[in-house]
């Protein structure tokens, strides 16, 4: 069976931890993982274009919480430092037991 995997991170072109995401988003698939990206931007972020991609891509909303946890094996998250581009998973983090990439060691601009 494969695992099915919720990558929860932003997706746009302007974000490096979206570049990266899309890296191991793709090396994920290559070893038999079927994987399902869910942009966390929010606000004006949100509208920025996406990477190109040729898998599913979801706006990630307070409501998906319940589908994480019913639809997939695994759900990991993909944190930055910036409020904008990670918004949306605060609200439902708590409830997930999601792995979290912190990609910055000092994150309270996005706490504030």
């Amino acid at each position: 069976m494969n695992l099915r995997i919720a990558w929860l991170g932003p997706w746009s072109e302007q974000s490096a931890i979206a570049a990266f995401g899309l890296q191991v988003v793709s090396e994920l698939e290559s070893r038999g993982c079927a994987v399902t990206v869910y942009r966390s931007e929010v606000g004006n972020l949100l509208a920025l274009p996406p990477l190109p991609s040729e898998r599913p891509v979801s706006e990630l909303t307070s409501g998906k919480s319940r589908e994480l946890l019913t639809s997939f094996d695994h759900v990991i998250a993909n944190i930055g430092d910036h409020f904008g581009f990670h918004g949306a998973i605060l609200p439902i983090l708590p409830e997930l037991g999601a792995t979290v990439i912190f990609h910055d060691g000092f994150i309270a601009n996005l706490a504030a």
